[in-house]
């Protein structure tokens, strides 16, 4: 790749824009991927080309941090490099994995799962807490505290006494650890998109909660389905671990961020606040999900494993995507609306514009014309696109840029005054 500047002084402002195209194109690489998984037409090509954006990335990464090690990136750097990361995870889980963990990104995991749990019991502390102010005040058992009462009844059934033996294979410990860390992701892209969107008073909509609590119930039935049959429990997330997800009332006495980031940590309870309380549907949709799990106390392994096998037989590990990928692909477009974090000034070049600057139409006709643009894609509309190949680069024979990108904001606008987003549901409510 060659990454020569002619002015040095530019070179950091020249980097940053390689670097966010990059990333830009990996992510939608990866999505192009995903979808294409679910619609049951996976190609071979998808997947080289999905690598390919990949590893241009990850090469730029390098040369980026070596020449420039003390950039602080943005928030929208940080949120975009979230999603592609959740993105490589989750194409790990497909039914034709294209992704193979190595041995470096087995022990980061594994790190990683370790902060999570770390995470996840400091808000359990923080919720027993307040359930015991609650236990204190003179009044009538609340059906808060009867929910609790039969969470803990769940719990407790499947907590393993006895001594573990048989260390679970890696290579089933490790889908355990991923889910893990796609659930804690993913509800660090929501809270973080929801800050995005704060002005707008976002809650949360019955299909976002749906699929947070898929996330949920499948890293539980994979973690608890690993302790029944080999009766180990290390490192891997108890039952309590994996649905301490919700709102908890600001007590400065209790740290509920644990070894997470105290910024993040109360996006993410905001996130699951309506009003002064935690949102009902969320509370509701979440015991549901937690009721999947009812079983005897005294109930014994072989009962245990049954109950497990006939929800994985239920719930296939390979449908779970489903309704998580085109979610997130929402949020995904969503937030790079110009209103938001818009999209890098190269894509926008790409597209005919640069709606970033107020520069579209006529305009950037005149603009690209200015700066030698406009000569180098009127000689590329001369040339005939390959068969089947996509004119998204905006660089094919066919109505000129401007033209282009004005039509398909006219659609986009359109989708947006019907409630829709690039044809997916919408991921947010406004209240």
């Amino acid at each position: 790749m060659d990454t020569r500047c002619a002015n040095p002084g530019l070179q950091l402002d020249v980097d940053i824009m390689i670097l966010e195209y990059t990333l830009f194109q990996a992510i939608q690489a990866q999505f192009h991927l995903l979808s294409s998984e679910l619609g049951s037409n996976a190609e071979q090509g998808n997947e080289t080309q999905t690598r390919r954006e990949l590893a241009i990335f990850d090469s730029f990464v390098r040369i980026f941090n070596a020449r420039h090690s003390g950039y602080e990136h943005d928030a929208g750097s940080h949120f975009r490099l979230d999603v592609l990361e959740f993105l490589v995870l989750l194409s790990g889980l497909l039914p034709s994995p294209s992704l193979h963990f190595t041995n470096r990104m087995l022990e980061e995991l594994k790190v990683q799962a370790k902060a999570d749990l770390e995470a996840r019991r400091a808000w359990q502390a923080a919720r027993a807490r307040h359930f015991r102010r609650l236990e204190k005040q003179p009044a009538c058992k609340s059906d808060a505290m009867v929910h609790r009462d039969v969470e803990m009844q769940i719990y407790e059934a499947w907590k393993r006494t006895e001594q573990a033996s048989t260390p679970a294979p890696d290579s089933e410990a490790t889908k355990v650890f991923v889910l893990l860390s796609l659930t804690s992701r993913f509800m660090t892209i929501s809270a973080k998109f929801f800050g995005l969107m704060e002005e707008m008073k976002p809650g949360l909509t019955r299909e976002w909660i749906q699929v947070a609590c898929e996330l949920i119930f499948r890293t539980s039935l994979e973690s608890l389905r690993l302790q029944t049959q080999y009766r180990c429990t290390d490192n891997l997330p108890t039952l309590e671990d994996c649905f301490a997800w919700g709102y908890i009332e600001p007590d400065t006495s209790v740290d509920i961020a644990g070894a997470s980031n105290e910024e993040i940590t109360d996006l993410i309870n905001q996130m699951f606040r309506l009003g002064d309380t935690e949102d009902r549907d969320w509370t509701k949709f979440r015991l549901e999900t937690l009721y999947e799990f009812s079983i005897a106390t005294d109930a014994s392994v072989s009962s245990q494993s049954s109950r497990l096998e006939r929800l994985a037989d239920r719930y296939p590990l390979e449908a779970f995507h489903t309704n998580l990928v085109p979610l997130l692909q929402n949020i995904w477009q969503l937030s790079c609306r110009d209103d938001l974090l818009g999209k890098p000034a190269l894509v926008e070049l790409e597209e005919g514009h640069l709606a970033s600057l107020d520069i579209v139409g006529a305009e950037f006709e005149r603009f690209a014309s200015k700066v030698g643009l406009r000569s180098l894609f009127d000689s590329l509309e001369h040339i005939n696109a390959p068969e089947g190949l996509s004119s998204t680069k905006g660089l094919l024979a066919g109505p000129s840029l401007s033209e282009r990108y004005e039509h398909e904001l006219k659609l986009e606008q359109r989708r947006q005054a019907n409630g829709h987003a690039n044809g997916t549901s919408p991921v947010i409510k406004l209240e």
